[in-house]
């Protein structure tokens, strides 16, 4: 694939180092329109593998940004005015990444000159996202809010929210569902915070199943035989299910990660198993990694634990707790227990995302 102005080695050298979680790229970019306001808006390069995404562009004010984007991140922005450099018959780029920021500096190459600009990378309102078809698709804008965005082909999904988005997602439909009010009172409160936690415990299954099969995607590499051993069964793995289901998944042009997860042989609703996925197979440990209480740990069994009950006994049930009392203290479903229930959730969801941005692909 040839870019214009940018170098063919350049473009394979960022191929080869795309979905590592940092690094730096820099090459020299000639082209006579750069600094010519009148070509208006354009791309300088695009370029996909996986789910991770750059993008170089260069808007009408003379801006160039760089576009950094993966499912565990976001698109992330960095700009820089290249005014100052006009005159130049070619620039030297730097591309910078890492979880933690992006940078993109542009450089004079002409004799004596020594001109470096930087740009810092920012939340970007322009979202990007590699579809399963391999197109890459925009979501949201300056001023123009998405969320939730699906798009379907022939009855598959094409795209969907990133697991972190999904998450957000479903902490907004809580607070939505938490302004409400009838005349009912007592029992509509209870009912509600009832439905928050079902809505809850939906929500951190979704998470981390998407999030365990996303970091793939960001080339985070797994331990697939130390998986499979956890959730394959001795007589499966002795009759040679591993290999079966690692050549069904070439056959059909996925990994066998997915492929075991599509066999729903994990449960991430339930947290013993869903414990045993992420450490098994990335190795974070949730009692060590991802910074929360032993108490909000048990606190996300027990609230797993109601929204099972809820769902199977009733969703108007008053005490959440009723067969421990006594001895223990009734746990009552109103507004306060709800928000302490996003809150626990919420604080577990971020502790477990900021440790898949810690992982690094095995040497």
């Amino acid at each position: 694939m040839h870019i214009p102005g940018v170098p063919p080695e350049a473009v394979k050298r960022l191929r080869d180092v795309m979905k590592r979680p940092e690094g730096t790229l820099s090459f020299i970019y000639s082209f006579d329109g750069l600094f010519d306001p009148a070509l208006g808006y354009g791309i300088l390069f695009e370029l996909a593998t996986g789910a991770i995404i750059f993008r170089l562009e260069r808007d009408p004010k003379l801006n160039l940004h760089f576009f950094h984007s993966s499912p565990g991140t976001g698109t992330r922005v960095a700009s820089v005015d290249i005014k100052p450099l006009a005159g130049s018959t070619k620039v030297q780029i730097f591309l910078v990444w890492s979880p933690d920021e992006i940078r993109l500096h542009v450089g004079d190459l002409r004799e004596g000159s020594g001109l470096l600009l930087k740009g810092v990378g920012e939340p970007s309102p322009r979202q990007f996202h590699v579809g399963a078809n391999g197109a890459v698709y925009q979501v949201g804008d300056k001023g123009v809010k998405v969320m939730g965005t699906r798009i379907f082909e022939g009855g598959r999904p094409i795209l969907q929210p990133t697991a972190i988005e999904a998450w957000d997602s479903t902490v907004e439909a809580v607070k939505i569902l938490l302004t409400g009010v009838s005349p009912e009172g007592v029992i509509f409160e209870a009912v509600s915070t009832n439905m928050t936690i079902v809505m809850l415990v939906t929500g951190f299954e979704a998470y981390c199943k998407r999030r365990f099969l996303e970091l793939e995607e960001e080339g985070i590499s797994i331990d697939f035989n130390s998986l499979a051993k956890k959730f394959l069964s001795r007589r499966e793995r002795q009759q040679g299910e591993i290999e079966a289901i690692t050549q069904e998944a070439l056959a059909e042009g996925v990994s066998p990660t997915r492929k075991i997860v599509d066999q729903g042989r994990i449960n991430f609703q339930n947290y013993e198993r869903c414990r045993w996925a992420f450490n098994k197979g990335y190795g974070i440990e949730f009692e060590k990694d991802i910074g929360v209480s032993d108490m909000l740990l048990k606190e996300i069994q027990r609230l797993i634990g109601f929204r099972h009950k809820i769902v199977h006994v009733s969703p108007l049930l008053g005490w959440l707790n009723q067969e421990q009392v006594p001895p223990q203290e009734p746990i009552v479903p109103n507004r306060q227990y709800a928000e302490e229930a996003k809150s626990t959730f919420d604080t577990f969801v971020k502790g477990l995302h900021n440790a898949t941005l810690g992982l690094r692909p095995r040497k």
